[in-house]
């Protein structure tokens, strides 16, 4: 697997809520049927705003 769960991403697409460039923090990694990654953005407040799931070439770790 590319990255492990808490690590530090920002994204290469845009999805749902989640512009592109936007950091988040892997919360659940999935293997089957495919290598894919839940990823959590948050506020300043730590406030959840978006929980989309991306496929490893649409991240890179930050």
């Amino acid at each position: 697997m590319k990255f492990q769960e808490i690590d530090g991403v920002r994204t290469l697409v845009k999805k749902d809520y989640t512009p592109t460039g936007s950091v988040g923090t892997i919360v659940c990694a999935f293997t089957n049927p495919n290598e894919a990654y839940m990823v959590e953005f948050a506020n300043e407040y730590g406030e959840t705003l978006d929980l989309p799931i991306y496929l490893p070439e649409e991240l890179e770790r930050v």
